[in-house]
């Protein structure tokens, strides 16, 4: 730092915390848009993984050299025939007609009926049925049957 540049510590201070002045940029608007977006976009390749075909041809120069792959398989690689759009959805809609559910429910089946038969006879006193109306009417909840 040169002390005979400023005239005040304020100045230094200043100069060394303070951002640096953005340099005058002498073009169009259009250009700084076009500028940008070349940066996001190539932000945005980065982060989905898209290579561009020279990217592409760098990796697999790279892989034939060092021996991971023989130009026989890329040859094969580039030359595989690729599923047209109406065969994947052909394919497609016969994997459609394979059940989702292994053990589907059936809901055309009727429930069992129950047995129909006749209920027994209540042999308990009127005294019984009403000691148990009345301990049933007056039950708390989670407590004890009352004796009023």
């Amino acid at each position: 730092m040169d002390p005979y540049k400023y005239q005040s510590m304020a100045e230094v201070y200043r100069s060394m915390y303070s951002k640096p002045s953005q340099p005058k940029q002498d073009k169009t608007l259009g250009q700084q848009y076009s500028e940008k977006r070349d940066a996001k976009k190539s932000e945005y390749n980065k982060a989905t993984l898209k290579v561009e075909a020279s990217d592409l041809a760098f990796v697999l120069n790279a892989l034939i050299e060092d021996g991971t792959v023989t130009p026989e398989r890329v040859k094969e690689i580039m030359t595989e025939k690729l599923e047209t759009g109406p065969e994947y959805h052909a394919r497609m809609k016969e994997k459609a007609k394979e059940p989702i559910n292994k053990f589907p429910v059936d809901k055309n089946k009727k429930p069992a009926a129950k047995p129909a038969g006749t209920p027994k006879p209540d042999t308990r006193t009127d005294v019984q049925k009403m000691a148990d109306a009345y301990a049933s009417h007056n039950r708390r909840p989670g407590g004890p049957v009352r004796a009023d």
